[in-house]
């Protein structure tokens, strides 16, 4: 869906390119949810919940109320810290990256901002909430990283 979002519409390949997005989702709209990936409900912008509806709203923003209360469901389950879990299944803080955690959901989020004006003071808190999580993580690693390479 991205890349027929981003693609030149020239001519005739307007109609087909929206024909294909309209189509790619009505499917996955219609499909079983919770979404899954290889059996498992992932959070994460890669190949999660957030991921996909990034790409249906951005595709389709007329859908966003459709997919309000998957959003909602989604941003209730951010841990204290500020991350998110990898998936529906954990209640680890462990993984903080952009596929899965906090940064890909701060980015995620942010461009679905528009689209869920009922969730916005929601959204922003998540996002403040993971971008402190972030700036501590990143503080964290410098300087193990730091301590690491010149041996201090």
């Amino acid at each position: 869906m991205y890349a027929g979002r981003r693609s030149e519409r020239i001519g005739s390949t307007a109609a087909l390119l929206d024909d294909a997005i309209t189509g790619t989702v009505s499917r996955i709209l219609s499909a079983q949810q919770p979404w899954t990936w290889r059996g498992k409900e992932s959070f994460g912008t890669a190949h999660g919940t957030i991921g996909i509806m990034c790409q249906l709203v951005l595709s389709q923003p007329s859908i966003a109320s459709r997919v309000e209360g998957i959003l909602s469901d989604l941003l209730a389950t951010q841990l204290l810290s500020g991350n998110f879990p990898s998936s529906a299944r954990s209640k680890s803080d462990r993984v903080v990256r952009f596929w899965h955690g906090g940064p890909g959901l701060v980015i995620s989020l942010s461009s679905l901002e528009l689209h869920f004006l009922a969730l916005k003071k929601w959204v922003w808190d998540a996002v403040g909430r993971a971008v402190a999580l972030g700036k501590r993580s990143l503080s964290i690693f410098w300087r193990l990283w730091a301590l690491r390479l010149w041996r201090i």
